[in-house]
């Protein structure tokens, strides 16, 4: 996923974002060549390592500061409303037969769902006018950007919401996911340093993975697919040819990375918008 795929969907995509609770580090080559980093962004996506994969995606001083963001972040004081949601979301998650109970409070309200999919569309439609305003990307990563953005727009108006096996599938994953972060308030999900928490949200992006493929929009096969061409190498910055296939279309575009201690990163003004996970 070129550099705007990674923005988007960091990620992860993306991402991101579950046919299991994966996760952890996987086997992908070290980031010492451009093309060897997007082999590895490839196969963190593909194991939902998602720690693994911002340390690829963001430098060691955008790391640092990422750590820090979410270290000041996390000390920030919470409504207690917030607390008490978050309780109940993975109370019902997590609560045995939960699967049947959510199962019966969304069955009546899948035609209505499926009737707001058109206004999704649109939505997604101004999201591609409002691309050619970023002033981030270069002309070719907007174009790219706006390809894909279409592509998605055409894939959730198709959806067929109203389809009960899926339904029960997508939250049978939901559940087994929540089960297996094993936090049931939000202070748990605070005390975490930085790391800790990529990699307990890791999974967490394998599972949302898994049930967008329930729907036809398989990440992880598009992260499989994700190709390298020749890297153009320039100093410390260099130009590699990315392609990869997204919901049955091939994008192609060119992507900047630069090089730090020996390692290639993404150009650091395309993951900015990662930075920190937003406390909860």
């Amino acid at each position: 996923m070129s550099l705007p795929i990674l923005r988007a969907g960091a990620l992860a995509l993306g991402i991101l974002i579950i046919g299991g609770c994966g996760g952890g580090s996987s086997s992908a080559p070290e980031a010492t060549t451009p093309d060897a980093a997007v082999a590895t962004i490839s196969k963190q996506v593909q194991n939902d390592d998602l720690a693994g994969l911002v340390r690829t995606i963001l430098n060691p001083a955008a790391y640092a500061k990422a750590q820090q963001e979410w270290d000041k972040k996390r000390k920030e004081p919470v409504k207690d409303e917030e607390k008490v949601q978050f309780a109940m979301l993975m109370t019902q998650l997590t609560a045995p037969g939960a699967e049947n109970t959510l199962f019966l409070l969304a069955k009546p309200k899948l035609a209505e769902t499926q009737a707001m999919l058109p206004m999704a569309g649109m939505f997604l439609g101004m999201a591609v006018a409002g691309l050619d305003k970023d002033d981030k990307l270069s002309a070719e990563e907007k174009q790219q950007a706006q390809k894909v953005v279409a592509a998605l727009s055409t894939w959730i108006t198709g959806l067929k919401l109203d389809d009960e096996a899926k339904l029960k599938q997508a939250i049978g994953l939901a559940c087994t996911t929540a089960r297996a972060l094993k936090l049931q308030d939000l202070d748990q999900v605070r005390a975490l340093e930085f790391d800790a928490l990529l990699t307990k949200v890791g999974p967490v992006v394998g599972g949302v993975s898994s049930i967008l493929a329930i729907y036809g929009l398989d990440l992880k096969a598009s992260a499989a697919s994700l190709k390298a061409g020749t890297p153009v190498v320039t100093g410390t910055t260099a130009k590699v040819p990315v392609s990869f296939t997204l919901l049955g279309q091939t994008f192609s575009s060119t992507s900047i990375f630069e090089q730090h201690g020996g390692k290639w990163y993404p150009q650091e003004k395309a993951t900015k918008a990662i930075g920190a996970p937003s406390a909860p």
